[in-house]
């Protein structure tokens, strides 16, 4: 449900996540840390969650400062944007991370940030539509 909004659909994410779960595109993670967090969605962020949850396993940040991370990337002012990804590099090295792959992974969650979707929020509005799909043609 989540994916079928203007900013999922524009980025071509629905097609992508399509592809990985019928087998046609491999699923690939950048790190193997990401895959217990980006399993269920084939590799790709979708959820504000699994955002929250990379940016504290790659930088080792708390939550709240990864959703300080996320609300910034969301605003884009290039000062704010540019400590962020200090700090979030500047962390992800002292975890081991080469500065290639931090950099790759802070432009993933930068890139991700525009169409990322609370999953709360997309059970929710998943749970409304089913039911007001039964509820307009209970018979099929």
């Amino acid at each position: 449900m989540s994916l079928y909004r203007p900013g999922p659909l524009e980025s071509g994410i629905l097609d992508d996540f399509m592809n990985r779960k019928l087998g046609r595109t491999p699923v690939e993670y950048l790190l193997p840390v990401l895959e217990p967090i980006l399993a269920e969605t084939y590799g790709l962020i979708i959820y504000q969650e699994q955002f929250i949850q990379i940016a504290t396993a790659i930088s080792g940040c708390s939550d709240a400062d990864a959703d300080l991370l996320r609300r910034a990337l969301g605003r884009s002012t290039e000062p704010e944007l540019t400590l962020e990804r200090s700090k979030f590099i500047e962390g992800a090295r002292q975890n081991g991370i080469c500065l290639e792959r931090a950099s790759e992974i802070f432009e993933l969650l930068k890139s991700s940030n525009g169409y990322t979707f609370s999953k709360a929020h997309s059970v929710g509005y998943a749970l409304i539509t089913y039911w007001s799909s039964y509820l307009e043609n209970p018979c099929t």
